[in-house]
């Protein structure tokens, strides 16, 4: 895998006047998503106008935006909007969700072909910064291809058509716990559009004298250092998944359920972004996990990690691991069987064993060791792997032991009478 460098300048020379298009998404009777009771189009329209404020306070820039109320707009009139305009670049504005409700994190989505690749690529790397700093989770910037070969995403491919560098900036999924917080109110779009627009001064190194910023150094020293022919040789559509996941075991805990295990993973191509387990061969899966020191700026993660994981008492478990890349292809680990996990059931069928016996004072109970009967006797037997029959059968030859006593005692008093 091919590690980013920051230290570029950068690629587009938009001169000295520069013209900004800001496309809020959707809007009219296009809602885009409505997930976690959320109105996209509402929530992009208040993101693009702070934005839009905030860039208005930097020198010799002009900003427009394709939409500044509910209007519903094709995506051609959006890009034709941005081409009247001259405009120098134009980010459309959005806020994400997944089918199952289980992705979350930042992306930026640019244009296939250079040299709008490499414009988007050099923004991109700048906002997902910046998103990172807000605390998101990153996953990416990315490309997709369509059918045809050209741009998937139509905002896309009709600005390129037009000549215009674009991009789709997605903040974050509104639809998942993650990244649900950081989009909670008016205040957290404000947010977005506010940082949105530092990360457009950034890239294109502007300055402001309002706000007492000069961004022209960072733009000539620290942006993505790549070609300005470069393409999307991986793009969406390839679905390279990861090389291998592997899983070993590292060591078990039967009297806790408490598995650690060794993960490992390896994408040439991509960066490793998620992990997901099974304890049922795959039958179900646990929720998406971020994948440790993953950074899709630099195009790094840990190539191996240990996890702690609580088997439920009752299961004996066929463990698998998932990676994912930020493309969202995924390959799948080798599976670790282990024996079935039964510490619960030991605990609760001590506990009756006291009950039925009747020799409750005997009894203690601790959350690390469970119950105990009789310490001094059989401290050590509950923690052997036969203890619970062992002490099952103690308990047994007592209870026999007091029925013969019982029984002999019973057998004297009749004796007695007899004698009489």
């Amino acid at each position: 895998m091919n590690n980013i460098t920051y230290d570029g300048a950068r690629l587009q020379d938009p001169g000295e006047e520069i013209v900004i298009v800001i496309d809020p998404g959707h809007g009219g009777t296009n809602l885009g998503t409505t997930g976690n009771d959320h109105l996209e189009k509402e929530m992009t329209l208040t993101t693009a106008t702070a934005m839009y404020e905030e860039l208005s306070k930097y020198d010799n820039v002009t900003v427009y935006m394709t939409r500044i109320d509910d209007t519903e707009l094709s995506l051609l009139e959006r890009a034709q909007f941005a081409a009247d305009k001259e405009a120098d670049f134009l980010f459309s504005i959005h806020y994400n969700a997944s089918v199952y409700h289980n992705l979350f994190g930042s992306e930026v989505w640019i244009a296939s072909d250079a040299p709008f690749h490499a414009f988007g690529y050099q923004f991109g790397s700048v906002q997902l910064q910046t998103m990172s700093e807000m605390g998101l989770f990153l996953r990416g910037v990315k490309t997709k291809i369509g059918k045809t070969g050209e741009n998937y995403y139509g905002i896309i491919r009709e600005s390129t058509r037009l000549g215009i560098p674009s991009c789709i900036i997605e903040h974050c999924h509104v639809d998942q716990e993650r990244d649900s917080i950081f989009c909670e109110n008016d205040e957290d779009l404000i947010a977005f559009g506010k940082a949105d627009a530092t990360s457009v001064a950034k890239y294109l190194g502007l300055k402001s004298t309002e706000l007492s910023v000069d961004y022209s150094e960072y733009a000539a020293t620290s942006l993505a250092n790549i070609s300005m022919d470069t393409t999307s040789t991986y793009a969406y559509n390839l679905k390279k998944a990861p090389q291998y996941c592997e899983i070993e075991l590292t060591s078990v805990d039967y009297d806790t359920g408490e598995v650690t295990i060794h993960v490992s993973g390896k994408d040439l191509n991509n960066t490793i972004i998620y992990f997901d387990y099974s304890l049922d061969a795959g039958l179900n899966w646990s929720e998406y996990n971020p994948w440790p020191e993953s950074n899709t700026i630099y195009n790094t993660y840990a190539e191996g990690f240990d996890i702690t994981i609580t088997i439920p008492s009752g299961v004996k478990p066929n463990v698998i691991f998932r990676a994912y890349n930020q493309f969202d292809a995924r390959t799948k680990s080798n599976t670790l069987i282990l024996n079935r996990f039964n510490y619960e059931e030991k605990y609760r069928t001590l506990e009756e064993l006291a009950e039925s016996h009747g020799i409750n004072k005997y009894k203690t109970y601790s959350y690390e060791t469970g119950w105990r009967l009789f310490p001094e006797a059989f401290d050590k037997l509950e923690h052997s792997s036969l203890g619970i029959f062992t002490c099952i059968a103690i308990n047994t030859l007592l209870m026999l032991i007091v029925l013969f006593t019982l029984a002999g005692s019973i057998i004297r008093s009749k004796r007695k009478r007899l004698r009489k």
